[in-house]
């Protein structure tokens, strides 16, 4: 009896020494949606796991400064928490149009009794780019751009020389390639793996064309 008494008690003695070492799992963060428009929400989502129970310790505080936006999330780990799954998502901004920077760091308490965010998870960041939503439906039959198989390039026809940017984004918001149109009509090869993109044609006062390529 005694000696179980003895294991028992070193049991409780060493818990809190293996949990200050527990620390939770961040798998992914994203920023969602992928090419937002001037009028969609944006989220950062937080997905990851831990092995002790795991929660905010309230709403993440977010920075706003401009184009710039700041999240700080701070997880307090437990081991008397049931939570084990995260996947949390906070509210970022609504537009406007143009490339936005979102930063993150996430922290955690090093002890379960002491809930104090002390300890670095990760921390990162990623552009968004934020495309305007004044796309006049009356002038979009008068641009075209689409897919050349055998060139391996984007072909575009514009109804005058005027210069104009296309800009070509994964569905997940990376930019891939940005190039000022040559006269009326022409080609620019793009350097991509097969799948499906996301083209924007761009003059002075805005997006004029938006739509989904498939390049083979």
């Amino acid at each position: 009896m005694k000696k179980l008494l003895l294991i028992l008690s070193l049991c409780l003695i060493l818990v809190p020494a293996t949990f200050s070492q527990a620390m939770i799992n961040i798998d992914s963060v994203t920023v969602e949606p992928p090419n937002p428009t001037a009028t969609d929400p944006v989220y950062l989502h937080i997905y990851g796991w831990c092995g002790y129970g795991a929660a905010l310790d309230g709403p993440p505080a977010v920075v706003n400064a401009g184009f710039t936006h700041t999240v700080n999330a701070c997880y307090i780990v437990n081991v008397l928490a049931v939570i084990t799954d995260i996947h949390d998502s906070v509210y970022l901004f609504t537009g406007p149009a143009g490339v936005h920077s979102v930063y993150y760091n996430i922290m955690q308490n090093s002890d379960q009794f002491t809930p104090v965010c002390d300890t670095q998870v990760t921390s990162g960041g990623e552009t968004v780019n934020v495309m305007t939503t004044s796309i006049n439906p009356n002038e979009q039959g008068q641009f075209s751009v689409s897919w050349n198989v055998d060139d391996h390039a984007l072909a575009y026809n514009l109804p005058d020389k005027k210069s104009r940017t296309i800009s070509v984004y994964s569905t997940n918001g990376q930019l891939i390639s940005k190039t000022q149109t040559n006269g009326s009509s022409g080609k620019i090869s793009l350097d991509a793996t097969a799948g499906l993109y996301i083209v924007t044609l761009e003059d002075k006062n805005g997006i004029v064309l938006r739509k989904k390529i498939y390049c083979q």
